[in-house]
């Protein structure tokens, strides 16, 4: 696909012109990924390893882990081969052990399927299977569409993840917390109402960046998002969450290559299966398949629904027993529960060991809870409660209208 230049179509200057604009937009958005996945693995470092407390869950059953110190010898090198992308003449060998290093750090752990670590993951994926001679328009156009479908896909789908009265009443106002505190109690439900109005503005930026007449604007947008997110979440404020830091600011320059620079991109071609079947197989991942996770049948983060409050959350209840029995690090996240009860969350233990959240899905939080139940004397030593988003609205469409309608489903160590 063309991009608009100054001179007639043919010009050999202009056609020139376009093939360096398009050579240093394809190093850009390998840069921004590689090194944004740098700093995202640099602070959730005991995320990649196997040597921690929190529990492996491979994607294959008793698939072995990779010990100590091999473990982070490959989190070292594919590290090393992130911080090199921008420098080497060569990239698509870089990319590709990138790559195969981080698909097998992924199977060794379901944890790693972190939203942002997916982005990334696909968007390394489409760059390197071009070729990047400078001489293969096709394939760098075919590259960088794949990556604009995996942007564009998130924004849209981060949107709708979030139509839901959880996210409005709740999830919003406790995320805008820290600025609506020092605001007057007015003006501070003011600012929580708008929660009704994001997810459709973050939805509409997905589908604006893909029409050509809207793309400044949707891209303007998303960058003023990002820059409050940044300052909202930031060590400024409240401090919270710092693995999607980096994150936050690799969309702000993704948004800038992709959809800005570099002259005119006519976007809204950019879903067309003419590209080959990777991008085909982008289009179903970021557009399609994260329609499934609202059936509960493809992953929520898969889908975008970080922050949606959309998600399942598990408890960990054990007899004060079990939490004798524990390891001293793993008491450390212990709670009391206002019942009294002994308490272990995940989502505690995952943030504090390995500064990233807890991924959300029954299989995980249930080998988690098997974990915690080799230290059981008796099945009732730990029971599990995972509360989940009730998908009963499917038969009975006035549920959706429904405040926090969510289920709940409890196993004990004998049912796990």
């Amino acid at each position: 696909m063309a991009e608009a230049g100054s001179g007639s179509v043919g010009d050999p200057v202009t056609d020139q012109s376009a093939s360096a604009r398009g050579n240093r937009q394809i190093v850009w958005v390998a840069t921004i990924a590689a090194l944004g996945l740098a700093a995202s693995w640099c602070i959730s470092l005991k995320l990649w390893v196997s040597t921690r407390s929190y529990p492996l869950t491979p994607v294959v059953p008793r698939l072995p882990a990779i010990p100590y110190p091999l473990d982070y010898a490959l989190v070292g090198i594919v590290l090393v081969l992130l911080c090199a992308v921008p420098f080497v003449p060569r990239r698509r060998p870089v990319l590709i052990a990138i790559v195969t290093g981080v698909a097998l750090l992924w199977m060794g752990d379901q944890s790693r399927w972190q939203m942002w670590c997916y982005q990334y993951l696909v968007m390394l994926i489409a760059l390197a299977a071009y070729s990047w001679r400078p001489d293969d328009e096709a394939g760098r156009e075919a590259a960088l569409n794949s990556c604009r479908i995996v942007v564009a896909g998130v924004y849209f789908w981060s949107g709708l993840q979030k139509v839901n009265f959880s996210f409005m009443l709740y999830g919003f106002p406790s995320l805008m917390e820290p600025m609506t505190s020092v605001l007057s109690p007015g003006l501070a439900r003011v600012v929580n109402w708008t929660g009704f109005v994001v997810p459709v503005a973050e939805a509409g930026i997905g589908v604006g960046l893909l029409l050509s007449r809207t793309r400044r604007f949707a891209a303007a947008a998303a960058l003023g998002m990002h820059a409050f997110l940044l300052l909202l979440l930031g060590p400024l404020v409240s401090n919270y969450n710092p693995v999607v830091w980096p994150w936050n600011a690799a969309m702000m320059g993704f948004l800038v290559v992709l959809f800005l620079g570099f002259g005119s991109v006519e976007a809204q071609h950019v879903m067309s299966p003419r590209y080959g079947r990777l991008h085909v197989v982008v289009v179903i991942l970021f557009w399609v398949m994260p329609a499934l996770s609202l059936v509960g049948l493809w992953d929520s983060y898969l889908s975008a629904a970080l922050y949606s409050s959309n998600i399942k959350v598990s408890r960990i209840y054990i007899s004060d027993g079990v939490r004798r029995a524990l390891p001293a690090e793993v008491q450390a996240y212990v709670e009391r529960a206002p019942d009294g009860r002994y308490v272990l969350r995940p989502s505690t233990w995952s943030t504090r060991e390995m500064r990233a959240v807890a991924y959300p899905e029954y299989r995980v939080f249930r080998n988690i809870a098997r974990a915690v139940c080799r230290h059981a004397a008796a099945p009732s030593d730990v029971i599990l409660e995972i509360d989940g988003p009730s998908r009963s609205w499917l038969w009975n469409p006035s549920l959706l209208l429904t405040t926090g309608r969510r289920m709940t489903v409890r196993d004990s160590c004998a049912t796990l």
